[in-house]
């Protein structure tokens, strides 16, 4: 599963804003807006293409989307925090 405040906080954890993003994921402006300001789910089997792609995207990055206990959030393994701090840091 994918919302659209697991699109935000990733982007932030990334240092990069929607043009980028959707520079780097092939996904447009406006459907990454729509993302973050509606609630969607991607799982197997979704219809919303995009969306999995966006989620692939961030996963490349390193980046778990998570869904436990009706509660939703982000991983970064402490390798990938490491590059992403000193990516931020140059």
């Amino acid at each position: 599963m994918i919302t659209g405040i697991q699109v935000i906080l990733a982007r932030a954890l990334l240092g990069i804003g929607r043009e980028e993003l959707g520079d780097l994921s092939k996904v447009s402006i406006s459907t990454i807006r729509r993302v973050e300001t509606t609630k969607y789910e991607v799982n197997e089997g979704s219809r919303f293409k995009t969306l999995r792609e966006l989620k692939s995207f961030f996963e490349k990055k390193g980046i778990e989307f998570i869904d436990e206990k009706g509660k939703v959030g982000l991983i970064i393994s402490k390798e990938n925090g490491k590059k992403l701090e000193e990516k931020k840091n140059k």
